[in-house]
């Protein structure tokens, strides 16, 4: 399966990267900057719309594991 991994640099989608890549899938992963896993990088911003829309692409499933941070409530309590 081909499969698009967002937030590939931080720690849940750089597991669930490795973990898809490990059972045999095709994986791609999307980041803003170039990373260390090994796998086929599409460089971009998931708040730009044509950088989702061209990753996405011929991927059959696409898993997100970016997070964005405000200085809402959560920047309150961290």
């Amino acid at each position: 399966m081909k499969v698009l991994v967002t937030g590939a640099s931080g720690l849940l989608g750089g597991a669930v990267a490795r973990l898809l890549a490990q059972r045999g899938d095709d994986v791609t992963v999307m980041q803003r900057r170039p990373g260390s896993l090994g796998l086929r990088e599409v460089l971009g911003d998931v708040a730009d719309r044509s950088s989702v829309l061209a990753a996405v692409e011929g991927h059959d499933a696409v898993t997100v594991g970016h997070a964005w941070v405000t200085d809402g409530l959560f920047g309150r309590l961290v």
